[in-house]
C-alpha cells in the first residue's frame, strides 16, 4: 500500500510538472514577436471578440458551449478562455459555459435518454443511477472534484437519474471551481506573460492535489461495487 501510495504522489507530482512546463513554453512561445504579429496574436483576437457589438464574443462563446457539450475536456475551455480575457473574467466566464454544456447534457440525459438508460443500464451503472437517485449532490460533487470518468457521461446519467437539477446545479458548480481557476490562470499567464499567475496557479494545483488525496485517505470510505 505504500509503495503504490507513493507512486501516485510521484505521478502527481509530475502531471503539476508537466502540465506547468507546458504553458512555460506556451508563455514563450506567445512572446515571440513573430508570434504575436501572425495569426496567434492573442491580442487582436481578444480585442475581436471583446469589441462593443458583442457579435464576435458571441459566436466565440456559442462555439465553446456547443464543443463543452460534445465532449471537449473543459479543462481546454478553461484555458482557452483565460488566455482570452484574462484570469479574474475568465474564471467565471469559462465557469459559465462549463455549467451550461453540463446542464445541456443533464437535460438530455433527462428528455431524451431516460427510458433508454433505465432500460439497457448494467448492474454495476444501475448501483451508480441508483446512487444518484438517492444523494445525487454528494456523488456528484466527489466525481466532479476526483474526476473517475467522463463528464458528458456523468451529467447524461445525472439527468436519467431521479436527481434533482439544483442538486445537480450546486455539485457541479462547486465541484468544477477548483480546476476552472487553475486552468484559466494558466491560460492566462501563457498569453499575457505573467509568471506570478503561472507560479499561483501550480501552487493552486499542488495544494489541490494535495487536499484531494488526504480527503480521499481519511475521509472518503472504499465502497463495494
Amino acid at each position: 500500500m505504500k509503495i503504490k501510495n507513493s507512486e501516485n504522489l510521484v505521478r502527481d507530482i509530475a502531471t503539476i510538472l508537466l502540465i506547468t512546463l507546458f504553458f512555460v513554453a506556451a508563455s514563450y512561445i506567445l512572446s515571440l514577436p513573430s508570434v504575436r504579429e501572425g495569426v496567434f496574436d492573442i491580442s487582436k483576437w481578444r480585442a475581436y471578440i471583446r469589441k462593443d457589438d458583442w457579435s464576435g464574443s458571441l459566436v466565440f462563446l456559442s462555439v465553446l458551449i456547443v464543443a463543452n457539450g460534445l465532449g471537449l475536456p473543459r479543462i481546454w475551455i478553461c484555458a482557452i478562455v483565460g488566455a482570452v480575457y484574462g484570469a479574474h473574467l475568465g474564471i467565471w466566464i469559462s465557469q459559465g459555459i462549463t455549467i451550461i454544456g453540463a446542464t445541456i447534457n443533464f437535460f438530455v440525459g433527462r428528455w431524451l435518454l431516460r427510458d433508454l438508460i433505465q432500460r439497457r443500464l448494467s448492474e454495476r451503472f444501475k448501483i451508480w443511477y441508483d446512487r444518484y437517485s438517492d444523494n445525487g449532490f454528494f456523488w456528484v460533487l466527489n466525481i466532479r472534484l476526483f474526476p473517475l470518468g467522463n463528464a458528458t457521461v456523468l451529467s447524461l446519467i445525472s439527468g436519467a437519474s431521479q436527481m434533482r437539477y439544483l442538486e445537480f446545479l450546486a455539485a457541479t458548480f462547486l465541484g468544477y471551481l477548483p480546476l476552472t481557476i487553475i486552468f484559466a490562470l494558466f491560460g492566462s499567464s501563457a498569453s499575457k506573460n505573467k509568471p506570478i499567475q503561472l507560479i499561483v496557479g501550480a501552487s493552486l494545483f499542488l495544494i489541490f492535489l494535495g487536499g484531494r488525496r488526504i480527503y480521499k485517505k481519511y475521509f472518503i470510505k472504499p465502497k463495494k461495487i
